[in-house]
């Protein structure tokens, strides 16, 4: 039987905990992954994407990777003015689903948000931006090769 890798847990966990993100009004209907986000037409919606992963050796036998994931939130606003309130509490919610419990802490050695930002769309709809790194480590298959 294959294992799971760890980039995959790390990776069902996220769009499981972003799934149950609870705003007042909605919950976002899906949670894609690798799908463009920028031409959203239901909200709220979430896209994420896998970036490169970098691998460093760090003792011989064993790779810490850092797996980047960019999460892309998108809702509708009434008014310009509500893009920052509303894109502050969406932040808020996307951070207290993913840094809630020490879940992550079990899959990776480390994981924190590199990034954020918040922006407005043309279409009265604000995007909210963020980064993750998540580290884990991950084995160097060519160690007996290793000096």
């Amino acid at each position: 039987m294959d294992t799971i890798e760890p980039r995959d847990l790390i990776i069902r966990q996220i769009k499981e905990r972003l799934l149950k993100i609870e705003r007042p009004d909605r919950r976002p209907t899906a949670v894609e992954f690798g799908i463009e986000g920028i031409n959203v037409k239901v909200f709220p919606s979430i896209f994420c994407f896998e970036d490169m992963e970098e691998n460093k050796l760090v003792k011989p036998g064993v790779y810490h990777s850092i797996l980047p994931v960019w999460i892309e939130y998108y809702d509708k606003v009434k008014t310009t003015l509500d893009i920052y309130p509303v894109g502050r509490s969406m932040l808020t919610q996307i951070r207290k689903a993913l840094e809630l419990d020490y879940t992550f802490i079990d899959l990776c050695v480390n994981y924190s948000m590199a990034s954020n930002q918040i922006l407005e769309r043309a279409d009265h709809a604000v995007a909210v931006v963020v980064l993750y790194k998540f580290t884990y480590t991950m084995p160097f298959f060519g160690q007996r090769n290793y000096c």
